[in-house]
């Protein structure tokens, strides 16, 4: 199990925020849509514990990069400011119908799914991606920034971004309250 270490902040410009990462010689990776599985128990065990069983399929838009699959296991999330950090454990797979039957059999279900569109970027040791939905445009465009505590502070003062814009949740429950309250 690792440690995951990230601050997430809502961008209202997405162009500008480019520009910034670019002026601050971060570099892009990769682009991919990614299309993320939420899974729990029929009890909803794990979401009233804080922890997150996720199956996210990766698809490169480029054409030379390979389709996979990521399951992620992540703890109870702590917060210590704005920068939240969680025990995460996660493997890839190509296998994804057999991930698929895997979770079925061990009795957990999806509970929630979305698309979600992630720039990939590189500054440092710090990895940043620029996030958005495009079938909840309501939502815009979020920065994570994922890496240790000062590297997060650090890229944080490069890029002009404030730990009190910070978005404290994560998204399964942003999109849950954002699917509660569309009703």
């Amino acid at each position: 199990m690792a440690l995951e270490i990230e601050i997430k902040v809502h961008v209202k410009d997405p162009s500008r925020m480019r520009s910034k990462i670019k002026e601050a010689r971060g570099q892009h990776t990769k682009t991919a849509r990614q299309y993320d599985g939420i899974f729990d128990f029929p009890n909803g065990k794990l979401f009233k514990r804080g922890e997150l069983f996720r199956l996210r399929i990766i698809e490169p838009v480029w054409p030379d990069g390979e389709k996979k699959a990521i399951i992620t296991f992540k703890g109870k999330r702590k917060l210590n400011g704005a920068i939240k950090s969680r025990e995460e454990t996660e493997f890839e797979t190509g296998d994804i119908r057999g991930a698929l039957l895997t979770l079925k059999e061990m009795g957990l279900e999806k509970k929630m799914e979305y698309l979600k569109s992630t720039e990939f970027y590189r500054l440092g040791k710090l990895k940043i991606t620029l996030d958005h939905f495009p079938q909840l445009k309501e939502l815009g465009h979020f920065i994570e920034l994922e890496g240790t505590r000062l590297d997060i502070e650090k890229g944080m003062k490069k890029l002009g971004l404030d730990e009190k814009d910070a978005e404290k949740l994560s998204y399964p429950e942003i999109m849950a309250k954002l699917f509660k309250k569309k009703g």
